[in-house]
C-alpha cells in the first residue's frame, strides 16, 4: 500500500551509509535493485549465487567483494538491505558479524526464514 511504501521511505531516508546485498532469487531483481541503489547512492554487493553477479555493467555493482572486505574492515555502515535468499559468502558473513548496525532489512519473496546469523532487524515478504 502507499502507506507501507511511505513508512519504508521514511526509514531509509534517515540512513546515509548503507549497502545492498543481493542473494539468490527466482526473480530478476536487477531493475528494482539498480533503481534503489541509484536513489540511495549505496553500493550493491552481489553474493556468489546472485543473478546480478553476471557480467552486467553497473557502477555501484560489486561482484567480487571478498578482497575489499578483507582489507577494509573499518568500512562504516548504518544500514543494510538484503534481497533474496541467504548469503553464502563466508567473508561477507564474517564481516557483517563484526559490524554494529541497527537496521538490516531483508526483502524476500517467501516466508521461509533465510537469516541463519540473525542479522535482520526488519523483514518484508514481497516479490
Amino acid at each position: 500500500s502507499e502507506e507501507t511504501i511511505q513508512y519504508w521511505v521514511e526509514k531509509l531516508s534517515r540512513k546515509h551509509k548503507g549497502m545492498i546485498i543481493v542473494g539468490s532469487s527466482s526473480k530478476d531483481l536487477s531493475h528494482a535493485v539498480f533503481s534503489l541503489a541509484e536513489k540511495l547512492q549505496w553500493p550493491i554487493f552481489a553474493d556468489i549465487f546472485s543473478s546480478l553477479r553476471s557480467d552486467r555493467q553497473y557502477p555501484a555493482l560489486i561482484s567480487y567483494f571478498d578482497p575489499i572486505l578483507k582489507l577494509k574492515n573499518e568500512i562504516e555502515i548504518d544500514a543494510v538491505i538484503q534481497f533474496g535468499n541467504r548469503i553464502v559468502s563466508k567473508t561477507l558473513a564474517q564481516w557483517l558479524e563484526k559490524q554494529s548496525f541497527e537496521f538490516f532489512l531483508h526483502v524476500i519473496d517467501h516466508s521461509v526464514r533465510q537469516d541463519p546469523q540473525h542479522f535482520a532487524t526488519h523483514r518484508i515478504i514481497a516479490s
